[in-house]
């Protein structure tokens, strides 16, 4: 970890303490510092990421203090997601939970059709019960897929 993600982190602590919990769960902390790591190892190359380090160095200093103004929380919401989507689309980053939540939603796709099609097979009465078993076991199997995805992600390092 660089000094400068370093500095970054303890601020952000020192700011959050004695801040409600309500205040410091719209500030993201964990997707603040996880992107400002993200910045800070990929500056060196790419001269975005540069300028919104430097954009991360402006929002930080009365970041708590501000937060419930609404132009600044706009700002500062628009920031995230921008650096969020220029690290997913130029480095090949992924959020936390990514493939659960789409491995989940395709399982339970797959799950419905197939569930229905081998119901219509066996017997034509039992499509709402295929639905339900074949949603059932698709999204298990989706969501275990994509746990087991998102932590080869985050293993590798390739998380938000």
């Amino acid at each position: 970890m660089s000094e400068w993600t370093e500095n970054f982190e303890n601020d952000i602590k020192a700011q959050i303490e004695g801040v409600k919990r309500l205040d410091a769960g719209f500030i993201n902390v964990r997707l603040l510092n996880n992107s400002a790591k993200k910045l800070d190892e990929f500056s060196v190359k790419c001269d975005v990421c540069q300028q919104f380090k430097k954009d991360y160095e402006v929002l930080l200093p009365e970041l708590v203090k501000r937060v419930a103004e609404s132009t600044f929380r706009n700002n500062y919401e628009r920031k995230l997601v921008d650096v969020s989507k220029h690290l997913e689309q130029a480095h090949k980053l992924r959020p936390k939970g990514y493939f659960t939540s789409y491995y989940t939603f395709v399982g339970l796709l797959l799950g419905l059709f197939f569930g229905t099609g081998i119901a219509y097979l066996i017997q034509e009465n039992l499509l709402f019960t295929g639905l339900f078993w074949g949603g059932f076991f698709g999204i298990i199997l989706g969501r275990v897929l994509g746990i087991q995805k998102d932590k080869n992600l985050n293993k590798i390092g390739m998380s938000i």
